[in-house]
């Protein structure tokens, strides 16, 4: 059964191919069996059949092997060298008182139906059966073993049949070979457009598109010509080096998302994530990666196919929507959420440790008469420039935030120390030297146009320890502080003081 099915399939001129080599031993066996009656120099036979046995062996081992030759052309080629080859037999064993070779002669007329088809075998059968003719006259005159119109004729016969059988039968089979052609070409044509629309749309698409390896490195089979303008490289510098994307991947990504790409690897798990990239030229890229691992029919993974695209400006926008969201649109500065939060856990921290916290709450002074003297906008700008003024006045890790209006807070943590429930004076010496900072950096005159505008600032400072026993407290305190700082007037300092 194997053996019935690997020559199942074989095309036509294979299997002509295979009784091609057939007929090459049928010459070789005829001429190392042949003997003859009477005087004969046989003894050149055998070699020289030997050489006529290669002729057809040869071709039908051309008809076989997987070469470019058109195999039509290799056939015709053929079916000249096996009529030559057996004719020159025919002519070698005049002698042979079983006349097998004329057998060979009548496959060679078959031959040719199979090989010419109808009517161009019937001319092959004509022209091999005239020179038939001839070399059997010559033959039986040279013999001294006449051969008479019958024993030329059946054979003619005979080869006129198998000739118009193999014609019919070549017919046949090149109808439907041409079927199949025609087939094959449309198949081609459709694989060809299907490919090309495929390529057309996987180039258009705003994405890079790839294909990769199951592998450690995921090295790149195919890569869409859409990367070179996200990461800088071309898609051949892609598929040659397949290290390549593990030595784009940013310093601070690299460990997870290369632990994530071999879990996937192992589970067959779909690949998302996003993550940055370096660029070429340096730039950090923001990638959405998303990856699926497609299969064979048996279940064997065959490679990972994936889109990459550039997420960048979505990433920037989602950080800017990020910082508005706890920051003062005006300023910049964190807002009062963010304050909070921060001041609870300074609180946390100083209980903790046994420092101390303090909050310093300003107030501009007269900024309303800017607004109505030079507007909204120029009061604007003079919020911006206070709050980078009170920023640089500030240590770096205390917090400032616009409370709202003209007024701003100051979180100052972990300074000093004390007993809770008491404010040490080293405590209230070190708040009071912010303030005088703050003051300094105010003192400074700002400008609309040529014209100087003053600002001061009142400032309330409350102080942890404290009978002030959370965040919400201590901020009230410190808010009242700087209206008793207003009410003194302008420019000045207060500590809230408990009543009693």
């Amino acid at each position: 059964m194997p053996g019935r099915l690997r020559f199942a399939r074989l095309s036509e001129w294979q299997r002509l191919g295979v009784l091609r080599v057939g007929l090459g031993v049928a010459v070789a066996t005829y001429g190392g069996t042949f003997r003859t009656l009477g005087p004969h120099p046989a003894g050149y036979l055998r070699p020289v059949a030997l050489g006529l046995a290669l002729i057809p062996i040869t071709g039908g081992v051309a008809s076989l092997a997987s070469l470019r030759w058109d195999p039509r052309r290799v056939a015709m080629l053929a079916l000249l060298a096996d009529a030559a080859a057996v004719l020159v037999l025919l002519r070698l064993s005049a002698q042979d008182p079983g006349r097998a070779v004329v057998a060979l002669v009548l496959v060679v007329q078959g031959e040719g139906g199979v090989v010419l088809g109808l009517p161009s075998g019937v001319g092959a059968w004509a022209v091999i059966g005239a020179a038939f003719g001839a070399i059997e006259a010559t033959s039986g005159q040279v013999g001294g073993m006449p051969v008479g119109p019958v024993e030329v004729g059946i054979p003619l016969a005979v080869g006129l049949l198998l000739a118009l059988g193999g014609g019919m039968l070549s017919e046949e089979l090149l109808g439907e070979r041409e079927r199949r052609e025609r087939e094959r070409r449309a198949e081609v044509r459709r694989l060809a457009e299907a490919e090309g629309r495929y390529r057309s749309l996987v180039e258009q698409i705003p994405v890079a598109v790839y294909t990769d390896a199951v592998d450690r490195t995921s090295s790149a089979i195919y890569v869409s010509p859409r990367i070179e303008g996200l990461l800088g490289y071309p898609p051949d510098a892609w598929t040659a080096d397949p290290e390549l994307w593990q030595s784009r991947l940013h310093p601070e990504d690299r460990a997870w998302v290369l632990a994530e790409h071999l879990r996937t690897n192992a589970t067959g798990e779909p690949f998302r994530a996003e993550y940055r990239m370096r660029a070429r030229d340096g730039r950090v890229v923001w990638v959405r990666d998303e990856a699926v691992l497609l299969s064979d029919p048996s279940g064997a993974s065959v490679h990972w196919q994936g889109v990459l695209s550039d997420i960048t400006e979505a990433k920037r926008a989602e950080g800017r929507l990020a910082f508005l969201a706890y920051h003062d649109r005006l300023t910049g500065l964190p807002d009062r959420a963010l304050f909070e939060q921060d001041l609870t856990l300074a609180l946390a921290r100083a209980r903790r440790q046994g420092a101390g916290v303090g909050v310093l709450f300003l107030d501009l002074d007269r900024f309303k008469e800017v607004n109505d003297r030079f507007g909204h906008g120029v009061g604007d700008e003079v919020l911006r420039a206070v709050a980078g003024r009170l920023q640089g006045a500030i240590r770096e890790t205390d917090v400032l935030t616009r409370h709202g209006g003209d007024e701003f807070e100051i979180l100052a943590g972990e300074i000093g120390g004390g007993d809770a429930g008491r404010a040490p004076a080293s405590l209230q010496v070190a708040l009071g030297s912010i303030a005088e900072r703050i003051h300094a950096a105010l003192a400074a005159p700002l400008f609309a146009g040529e014209e100087a505008i003053e600002v001061s600032a009142s400032i309330g400072i409350s102080v942890f320890p404290s009978p002030a026993p959370d965040g919400p407290s201590l901020l009230k305190q410190a808010d009242a502080a700087m209206y008793e700082a207003k009410r003194a007037g302008a420019g000045g300092t207060r500590f809230f003081v408990p009543p009693g």
